[in-house]
């Protein structure tokens, strides 16, 4: 049996690939460059280069379908970023025909890839969501407020641009930001309250809106103290915010009728004691390694989905704490050296965080590293220099 991974220069694409041939699978890797780390493990019989679907989809495609037909059947097909997702999901007639690929419809993809269509559909349900406010300085009851685009990645200018969110301090500052978005993705921007609090992944597999696995973790750091990827994250078992945070994912999964894995992002306002929805993540997330490592096997839930069974049953759930070492790094740099408004609130003490960090690296496992398989770990860097040379 065969699997094609894309993304190979993410972690949660190496962590498939390492589930993938434990399995006995054999695993093609793609990326838009050949340094990409997934592509160096042992559990890779080869890895492959194709253009960046943000520039050119269909010479994306066109490369993807010839390296699907050098596998003597159709391989499983994996996408972990946006980018590539919803370009297969554009183009997923064609690669149909040469790929095993589950995907839900037009509509769930619609409402979960667009962040206002994703908060109306969560407001209808009685869904908490951030306080949102109208495309207009004035509207803003106070500062600071977070400005993002509608979706992650837009081709609204022909061209595929990722878009950011940010926190804005003023009105000047807010003006900036939403034009900013404007320009890129052709959009208004959504607005919304910034909230203090701890945030949460309700990670799941579903076929037709029946969820069959389900996971929760807890971000302890992202690469910025701001926000962003989770860089250390840990298992949630007992949290008694837990139960309501899945009960509201399960409704959102079941009313998208989701096929696929999903990822719900949640954030607990410490203001009001409530779980509020962030984003959804209709694709595999960047935190999976660390559910796949206690035993939750949402990649292999996928491969044998796309091939017509049904998943197979998880190992009871364990505590456990994982860290991306590279994304540490960055979040212990800046908080060693920016200077953000934000500070009081949001960072830690430089000393304090150098502890910590120091025995995170010492205490928990990795989510790149690996004795069996080290190599994809020291090729993350070479790719890292390489992309920015």
């Amino acid at each position: 049996m065969y699997a094609l991974v894309l993304d190979g220069e993410l972690k949660s694409a190496l962590t498939a690939v390492r589930s993938l041939g434990r399995a006995g699978r054999k695993v093609s890797v793609g990326s838009t460059r050949g340094s990409a780390m997934a592509g160096f493990s042992r559990f890779s019989s080869d890895h492959f280069v194709y253009p960046d679907p943000k520039i050119d989809q269909d010479k994306f495609v066109a490369h993807i379908i010839k390296a699907a037909k050098r596998f003597p059947e159709p391989p499983v097909l994996f996408t972990f970023s946006d980018a590539t997702y919803l370009t297969v999901f554009a183009y997923r007639k064609e690669l149909m025909e040469h790929c095993l690929i589950v995907l839900p419809e037009m509509n769930a993809v619609t409402k979960a890839f667009d962040k206002a269509e994703t908060y109306t559909l969560a407001r209808m349900l009685g869904i908490p969501t951030v306080t949102e406010y109208e495309y207009n300085p004035a509207s803003v009851v106070s500062f600071p407020v977070v400005v993002k685009p509608k979706t992650s990645v837009s081709w609204a200018t022909g061209e595929g641009k990722y878009g950011t969110a940010e926190i804005v301090f003023d009105a000047a500052s807010y003006l900036a930001a939403a034009e900013a978005v404007e320009a890129q993705t052709g959009q208004s921007p959504i607005v919304q309250e910034f909230i203090m609090g701890s945030e949460y992944g309700v990670e799941c597999l579903a076929f037709e809106g029946e969820v069959s696995k389900v996971f929760v973790h807890k971000r302890i750091r992202s690469q910025s103290p701001r926000g962003g990827a989770a860089t250390v994250k840990t298992t949630v078992l007992n949290d008694p915010h837990m139960v309501a945070m899945v009960s509201h994912s399960k409704k959102l999964i079941a009313e998208l009728a989701w096929t696929g894995p999903i990822m719900v992002e949640w954030k607990f306002d410490t203001k009001e004691g409530v779980a509020k929805l962030m984003e959804i993540n209709g694709r595999f997330w960047g935190s999976l390694p660390l559910p796949e490592r206690v035993g939750v096997q949402f990649v292999l839930g996928y491969d044998v989905l796309a091939r017509g069974f049904a998943a197979p049953k998880s190992r009871p759930i364990r505590p456990l704490t994982t860290q991306h070492f590279l994304g540490d790094v960055r979040w212990l740099w800046r908080v060693m050296t920016a200077n953000d408004p934000l500070r009081a609130e949001l960072y830690p003490h430089r000393l304090l965080a150098l502890g910590s960090f120091l025995k995170t690296t010492l205490s928990v496992p990795g989510d790149v590293w690996s004795v069996t398989d080290p190599l994809p770990f020291f090729m993350e860097y070479i790719d890292v220099i390489k992309k920015y040379l």
